[in-house]
């Protein structure tokens, strides 16, 4: 049986109804540039609340004027990822 509970409705359970406008993430916390480099052969997906000081061996993290990367995260939504595709090697 397909849809034993019916219909869904824009208001039934477990709807998610976002607030209008921007809003700010982590906000006062500081921010700063960084640079991710892939060294390895694979695409690496970095997510959300990754520490940048524990991604995988290829990824090399660059860091403008900011804390050690142990204190960072992208600032990007939760649940959400980065793809870092993977470097070229010279032959």
């Amino acid at each position: 049986m397909d849809g034993p509970f019916g219909p869904s409705t824009p208001d039934g359970p477990g709807a998610v109804r976002p607030a209008a406008g921007t809003i700010d993430l982590a906000p006062g916390r500081p921010r700063c540039g960084v640079v991710l480099r892939n060294d390895g052969d694979q695409a690496v997906w970095v997510t959300s609340h990754v520490p940048l000081d524990r991604l995988n061996r290829p990824l090399r993290v660059a860091v403008d004027d900011g804390p050690d990367p142990a204190h960072l995260r992208l600032d990007i939504a939760a649940g959400t990822a980065l793809r870092v595709e993977g470097g070229r090697r010279g032959r």
